[in-house]
């Protein structure tokens, strides 16, 4: 039997998705960039950590974990299935909190246009640099999570919701989406 205090570690499933639980509590899936498993990733941690959440909280944690997991294999991985996804969970008494890290070079999030001021002319903007419409995720992400922190490097977001939480709610201080640099 594994030591609770030392974790265990599943092996890979078919897709190539390795489960691990390096400590009591903290549960951490990894997975090759692949589409295919965003789902896959999505649905594990609904399962398991949507005790307590209504239906509409799940659903947006599950938007969550998909759009930053899909930004991590398209932009941060640059759709390298050999790179790793790695999506970690953890659930205390009344807060879910989330890591999502990949194996690029990571990004400087404070660059992402805000596109609530004018959407037309980021996606225009984006189309001119051969970028897929969108770039909205990262800001929608932003307004429903409680806390938004990006690692110094920008390859790691730590993400935390309040557990009673039941719907948006005004973003923390700061730039008025959400998303903080962490040290």
């Amino acid at each position: 039997m594994d030591d609770p205090q030392q974790g265990t570690k599943g092996p890979a499933d078919d897709g190539g998705i390795v489960v691990d639980v390096p400590v009591a509590g903290w549960v951490e899936l990894t997975a090759p960039s692949r589409e295919e498993h965003l789902e896959r990733i999505a649905s594990f941690l609904d399962r398991l950590a949507g005790a307590g959440m209504s239906a509409e909280a799940r659903e947006e944690v599950r938007f969550v974990v998909s759009e930053t997991a899909s930004n991590a294999m398209e932009w941060g991985n640059g759709g390298d299935e050999n790179r790793r996804v790695r999506v970690s969970y953890a659930v205390f008494d009344d807060e879910l909190v989330l890591k999502v890290e990949d194996e690029g070079d990571g990004f400087d999030p404070s660059l992402v246009p805000d596109p609530s001021g004018s959407p037309i002319s980021v996606m225009r903007e984006r189309m001119k640099e051969g970028k897929r419409l969108g770039g909205f995720g990262i800001h929608v992400v932003g307004k429903l999570m409680d806390r938004v922190v990006y690692n110094e490097r920008g390859n790691a977001v730590l993400l935390s919701r309040s557990l009673s939480r039941t719907c948006p709610s005004n973003p923390p201080e700061g730039d008025g989406d959400g998303v903080a640099r962490g040290d």
